[in-house]
């Protein structure tokens, strides 16, 4: 029954219908079509390897797995620095706040539908901390719910690429065959990724994504958008 509950915890926490406002957001994607680097489906593929990959592998899942291992042993100071450098690793101020806006509505959905018990735990741990960005609530939610960090990581990386292809639907034009083709592409990329992550610690922790950061910078003074990053 261990494995049915994280399996139904996983499945309820990543549909499009958990209201986390991830899908007010691009990841990015939006900048990129403005700036003429993304104009089809061809292009897709190679930012999801060059900036997504990089994303997941050098800095979320380091920072799932690393808040994980704070949260079970209920240390406070680290997820702290955790979440700071989660903060500071991020060039744009627009992929900062959604990181954080979308972590922060997960961790009041939790608390709020956690047995009692876990919901105290989830708030005495995040009591103190500035702002948790969404890797970090992830790995505290691992370590409070008996989520196995390498489950979480999996079910936080279908949610990245899930929501950049469901982005490009409304930005490009690509048919659904097309994004599910990705889609199923980039899924079976994610255990190298989680194994490349295993050798990223707090002080390697962090990714070069230059074409990203710029197109993100650029979006938030854009004159219309449909996305808030």
């Amino acid at each position: 029954m261990g494995d049915d509950r994280e399996l139904l915890h996983l499945l309820q926490t990543s549909d499009t219908m958990f209201p986390v406002g991830a899908f007010a957001h691009s990841v990015g994607l939006e900048g990129l079509v403005d700036a003429g680097r993304v104009q089809g489906p061809e292009n897709l593929d190679p930012v999801m390897r060059s900036d997504l990959h990089r994303l997941l592998a050098d800095l979320d899942f380091p920072l799932i797995r690393l808040a994980s291992e704070a949260a079970g042993n209920n240390d406070s100071e680290t997820l702290a620095g955790l979440a700071e450098r989660s903060r500071a690793l991020r060039a744009s101020s627009e992929q900062r706040d959604a990181v954080e806006r979308i972590g922060r509505q997960r961790l009041a959905m939790l608390i709020d539908l956690q047995p009692p018990e876990n919901s105290r735990r989830l708030t005495r741990l995040t009591a103190s901390l500035p702002v948790p960005g969404l890797p970090v609530v992830c790995g505290i939610e691992s370590a409070v719910c008996g989520i196995d960090p390498a489950s979480m990581m999996y079910a936080y990386g279908y949610q990245a690429f899930a929501g950049f292809l469901s982005a490009s639907m409304k930005l490009i034009r690509i048919g659904q065959l097309a994004v599910q083709r990705l889609l199923h592409d980039h899924l079976r990329e994610l255990p190298g990724l989680l194994e490349q992550s295993r050798y990223v610690d707090r002080e390697t922790m962090g990714c070069f994504t230059p074409v990203l950061d710029i197109a993100q910078a650029r979006h938030e003074t854009a004159y219309t958008r449909i996305f808030i990053s």
